[in-house]
């Protein structure tokens, strides 16, 4: 999940998803006054040449969601690749939401690119949760 827009009253989000098997990113809001999450619709990112899609695919019923995460080993020394994850099959009533994290030790790493190409990864933070609690310990290098 990506923070796409920061504002006062709410916050967008793109996340990757593949949307019937094709990949897109799927464009969520969090409202802060009503602290509610909406799901405004699918957009398939960049083309060929560049351009952003300036189109949302509103969600149909029956539609596959897949979810994706981004992983790479512990160490860091490989790549972060794709991995598909769960497939939800949209309802009438579907909704985007928080939940809690598993229990076990978990690493996330910020990914910043710029318009010419160029990227940097920060520093790993690892959260260690179990039963509902989270600890965080930052690595440096």
């Amino acid at each position: 999940m990506e923070l796409s827009f920061q504002g006062e009253d709410y916050n967008l989000y793109s996340v990757p998803i593949l949307l019937n098997g094709e990949a897109y990113n799927l464009q969520v809001a969090y409202d802060f006054t009503a602290e509610e999450w909406s799901i405004l619709g699918a957009s398939q990112g960049l083309d060929d040449s560049g351009m952003a899609s300036k189109e949302l695919r509103l969600l149909e019923e029956g539609d596959v969601i897949t979810t994706i995460w981004k992983m790479a080993s512990y160490s860091g020394d490989d790549d972060f690749e794709m991995y598909t994850v769960d497939e939800v099959t949209v309802a009438a009533e579907i909704a985007f939401g928080e939940a809690p994290l598993f229990d076990g030790r978990c690493s996330m790493v910020f990914e910043m690119w710029d318009a010419a190409g160029n990227y940097a990864y920060s520093d790993a933070v690892t959260f260690d949760c179990a039963n509902g609690e989270i600890w965080t310990t930052v690595c440096e290098d």
